[in-house]
């Protein structure tokens, strides 16, 4: 699939975080989310939109850093500051919000062919 088919699919935020895990215990056994969760729950979703789309990976790739290149700074910001975060951090929530997927509309099934 061409590059600027890739980019004309629909693209909106994610919105539904319940999956992102909690996995980094401190030593009073609270769990926060850190970056690595982060990074496995976006990877989960290029998985899944690579799965949805039909688009190979290699081909998704690129297209999706360059449409969440916002989502990357906070996220890099975020997390040289803070090891981890509580799941209900409004931090996470605005990250959260950054974060875009792939959507196929009706209208977007002509750019799979």
């Amino acid at each position: 699939m061409e590059k600027d088919a890739i980019r004309s699919i629909t693209w909106e935020a994610v919105t539904d975080w319940n999956k992102l895990s909690d996995t980094l215990e401190n030593k009073w056994h609270q769990f926060f989310v850190s970056e690595e969760d982060v990074d496995i729950f976006v990877q989960k979703m290029l998985l899944i939109s690579v799965q949805e789309t039909g688009i190979t990976y290699e081909e998704l790739l690129p297209i999706f850093e360059e449409n969440n290149v916002e989502f990357y700074a906070e996220k890099k910001k975020i997390f040289k500051t803070y090891l981890g975060l509580p799941k209900t951090s409004p931090r996470l929530r605005d990250l959260e919000v950054l974060l875009k997927i792939p959507v196929l509309l009706k209208a977007d099934t002509k750019f799979l062919s």
